[in-house]
């Protein structure tokens, strides 16, 4: 979780029950939007309105808007670096 936090400066982490947003690694809003009864998942009293104003701040958010194709696979290209690197490290 820890380099998504530090790659992505608005990142939205979900379980399709809870949605939590982060800009700049620290939570901004987390929104519980359904809660669980027993079985049955139903929506929360307002939580279909907290989810789409969450999502709307989320998206009016964004840092840096990317240009071009080749700007988008420079950054992958560094996430993905990143990847290889955390995962030729030995495990503690």
């Amino acid at each position: 979780m820890t380099r998504y936090l530090s790659g992505l400066a608005n990142l939205i982490l979900t379980d399709y029950l809870e949605f939590r947003w982060y800009v700049n690694g620290s939570i901004a809003a987390p929104r519980s939007w359904r809660r669980s009864e027993w079985v049955a998942v139903a929506p929360g009293p307002d939580g279909a309105q907290r989810l789409s104003d969450m999502l709307q701040a989320f998206l009016r958010n964004v840092r840096h808007r990317l240009a071009t194709r080749k700007e988008l696979a420079g950054g992958m290209a560094v996430l993905a670096k990143d990847a290889a690197r955390r995962a030729a490290q030995p495990s503690a």
